[in-house]
């Protein structure tokens, strides 16, 4: 999926972080891998699972950074990494599994990951030292 569809399904697209806080009202939010990945579960919930994204870089990495991003991954998150299509995609469904990577990666600081939730539109922003900006409409 491209951000373009993904807007047209309701996301607060956010390219830039500054331009998030110009458009959007916002709150950063502390929260350690379990937390996020829970917090992330409920937004899912509510949102459906036809109204929750994630945007992964993965597959644009070189193949050193790749190898970091897989070293901090269990065996199963590794292996599900790999089996995504990575063909020129950026946007996949927020699965259970996509929920748990991206919260542990966003957590070690690893790859920083972002979510969106179209139908009570909010997103999820990934950032240094556990915090996450949420974004809303204003």
């Amino acid at each position: 999926m491209t951000h373009e569809e993904l807007q047209k399904k309701g996301a607060l697209y956010v390219e830039r972080v500054m331009d998030g806080f110009e458009r959007y009202a916002s709150k950063v939010v502390h929260m350690g891998e379990r937390e996020a990945a829970a917090y992330m579960r409920r937004l899912k919930e509510e949102n459906g699972a036809d109204g929750a994204y994630l945007d992964f870089y993965y597959h644009f990495l070189d193949d050193d950074a790749k190898q970091r991003v897989l070293s901090v991954l269990n065996e199963d998150q590794q292996e599900y990494i790999r089996g995504l299509d990575g063909g020129g995609e950026l946007i996949y469904p927020l699965t259970e599994e996509l929920i748990d990577i991206a919260a542990r990666l966003n957590d070690r600081e690893m790859l920083f990951c972002t979510v969106y939730f179209t139908k009570e539109p909010c997103t999820l922003w990934g950032n240094y030292k556990q915090e996450y900006v949420i974004f809303t409409q204003k």
